[in-house]
């Protein structure tokens, strides 16, 4: 292609550009190529040249716009209107009724804020583009784009294109004034699918399309979803019309004046619809961790049901699995939500900040978007809890299944523990499973499953002798004695151990050679996103005023890395203080510095004491330890800082 003098022109370059009316004809009557059947793309430059520029992609929308499966033949679609007259609903409008609606909006006369939304029902189709037919016909879906322009990618998330949560705004010159009005769309996570391979109700994800035209202070709304998703009801439901199936004129509703009211609304609703999911997330974990604790208890019981016991443990972990994919949707659906909701609080800032009063209304609706922001951050909080819940129950499970108590010392603490003491089966996890893992721990009284069976068959039950008394290296009985247990001290050098972990199971840290020959600050705690840990004990330290001169921070719990990073992220989001979270997965730091403690019944399994270590040169300075595990009192920032 031969070099051309003169600059291709961008602007009409571009469907959906960012001149609406300015074109030939009659105002707001645009002639849009994209309309076009025998074009390609979008509109020439005058000397020929062609663009394609994602995510602007006219040629898809072209091939979107040919395809008759993509529409009904006559358009079925809901409007609400409000405006200085009152609030009127038409639950169904066909093209006639469109076209009188658009007409209506471009007479009014401008003075205070009119809204019209167009609610438009997606139904399952296999021959359209997206699997979706939309309740509009070609020619009014034409009329649309024609009188607001809508963007082209927006023309595919409102036929149904799924699971891109697109969100985008920019400004708009409307009949050749400059940034007379602006645009923003996204297309919300489909909250209503419970498991990632539920496609039996073809469940069509959100999009809402707003364009806002400031020449006569309207905005325009297109709510494009499925049918049955419970969208349109809410929001007819919140601004107080009764009956979605019959008509209705009613008072304005003052909220309305807002120009971002629906996005507003659709939000909150998304997040309703979150708070369903996480319900039913939740329900299925703990379902399957009393699975988990029932049949444990009933092995160790003597209660083994052969094939039906295998079958147990077949179901058991297919249900975890599809918990742990479920979270990991919902985690997705979470982190889209609230990269949505950030795009939503720049675009209301940079396109509402032109008032100077703005009334009460207007800050209700930022205050509510920026409240769902903040709901978003804690249910990924909660999703990310409860699959570190599953990795727990998981990793026990995986434990009981492939190391079961077979040796004989195994199996007579086992007998031992449960017939005495009443040992839950999460005691019995730690207990059982790892103290009597290795070859060591065997006893020399007691050498062979014989031996086992005769002196199970001639001793009574309530002599059966304690672990205490078997023969193993003083180190690993210490745990049995009466007398307190050695915990860190001063002068005491930091364990140099790479089994530690920082954002990723791959990142391994050794805080032995962190801190050699520096200061530094170990910030221990039970667990990541518990009540005490995230309210009181180290947000104390990431607020500290003094907190950089503490040299190296690093705050370290039995978690896993992903569970302290975004623990990490909601603490600290802008990393000012420093502080690094580590993840203790195996718990072997913790342990080296008879740090642990038996926290089953709360969290599953050991945990690590609260606690702050000062480090000096590599070596205990002072070491402040909570006396009973888990209270909030010496190892407080300002006990320790000052």
């Amino acid at each position: 292609m031969s070099i051309q003098s003169s600059p291709p022109d961008l602007g009409r370059s571009l469907s959906g550009s960012t001149e609406v009316g300015a074109g030939a004809g009659e105002p707001g009557q645009v002639d849009l190529d994209l309309l076009r059947k025998d074009s390609p793309v979008s509109s020439s430059t005058p000397n020929g040249q062609r663009l394609l520029l994602e995510p602007w992609n006219p040629r898809c929308t072209t091939s979107i716009l040919s395809n008759a499966h993509n529409f009904r033949l006559v358009s079925d679609v809901q409007v609400l209107k409000v405006y200085d007259e009152g609030t009127v609903w038409w639950p169904s409008l066909s093209d006639a009724g469109i076209t009188e609606v658009l007409d209506q909006s471009r007479r009014q006369v401008p003075s205070s804020h009119s809204l019209i939304v167009f609610f438009i029902h997606l139904e399952y189709e296999p021959e359209a583009r997206y699997k979706r037919q939309v309740g509009l016909s070609q020619a009014s879906l034409g009329e649309l784009a024609g009188e607001i322009q809508i963007h082209d990618a927006a023309i595919q998330d409102l036929l149904g294109r799924p699971d891109y949560w697109s969100a985008f705004g920019r400004r708009k010159d409307i009949a050749g004034r400059k940034s007379a009005g602006y645009e923003f769309f996204c297309q919300h996570p489909r909250w209503l699918q419970k498991s990632r391979y539920d496609k039996s109700q073809h469940k069509a994800p959100c999009s809402v399309y707003m364009h806002h035209d400031g020449m006569i202070n309207t905005s325009y709304y297109i709510v494009s979803g499925a049918r049955d998703d419970g969208c349109a009801t809410a929001i007819l439901s919140r601004m107080g019309i009764p009956n979605p199936n019959t008509p209705y004129t009613g008072p304005k509703v003052e909220a309305a004046d807002n120009p971002f009211f629906i996005h507003a609304l659709v939000s909150g609703y998304a997040y309703q619809q979150s708070t369903d999911f996480m319900a039913d997330v939740r329900d299925r974990l703990f379902s399957q961790i009393a699975e988990v604790n029932d049949y444990s208890k009933e092995s160790h019981a003597g209660n083994r049901r052969g094939n039906s016991g295998r079958q147990q443990l077949e179901n058991i972990t297919k249900n975890l699995h599809l918990v742990s994919q479920t979270c990991d949707t919902g985690i997705a659906n979470a982190d889209m939500s609230i990269k949505l909701s950030e795009e939503m609080i720049v675009a209301y800032k940079a396109f509402c900040s032109d008032e100077a009063t703005p009334p009460d209304c207007w800050r209700h609706t930022q205050d509510s978007i920026e409240w769902i922001l903040r709901t978003w951050q804690c249910q990924k909080n909660w999703l990310v809890s409860y699959k570190a819940r599953k990795d727990t129950a998981m990793n026990f499970f995986h434990e009981y299944r492939h190391r079961s108590p077979s040796s004989p010392a195994q199996l007579l603490y086992a007998h031992y523990n449960y017939t005495h003491h009443g040992v839950p089966s999460w005691n019995l996890y730690c207990a059982v499973l790892n103290p009597f893992s290795r070859d060591d721990y065997a006893t020399t009284a007691i050498t062979s499953t014989m031996a086992f069976r005769a002196l199970t068959r001639r001793v009574p039950t309530a002599s059966v002798p304690r672990p205490a008394v078997m023969a193993r290296p003083l180190a690993q009985r210490r745990q049995f004695h009466a007398t307190p247990r050695s915990l860190v001290s001063v002068g005491d050098a930091v364990p140099d151990m790479e089994v530690l972990v920082e954002d990723s199971p791959g990142n391994k840290v050794s805080l032995g050679r962190e801190l050699a020959g520096t200061s530094g600050l170990i910030i221990g705690v039970p667990a990541a996103f518990s009540g005490a840990c995230s309210q009181v004990h180290v947000p104390g330290y990431v607020n500290h005023p003094r907190i950089k001169d503490a040299g190296r921070v690093f705050v370290v719990s039995v978690n896993d890395p992903f569970v302290m990073k975004a623990w990490g992220d909601q603490l600290d989001p802008t990393k000012a203080s420093g502080i690094r979270f580590l993840g203790d997965p195996t718990g072997e730091f913790t342990k080296a510095l008879d740090l642990g403690f038996d926290a089953h019944a709360i969290f599953g399994g050991m945990r690590g004491r609260r606690y702050a270590l000062v480090i000096e040169d590599g070596k205990v300075k002072e070491a402040h330890v909570e006396p009973d595990n888990t209270g909030t009192n010496v190892s407080l920032a300002e006990k320790v800082l000052g």
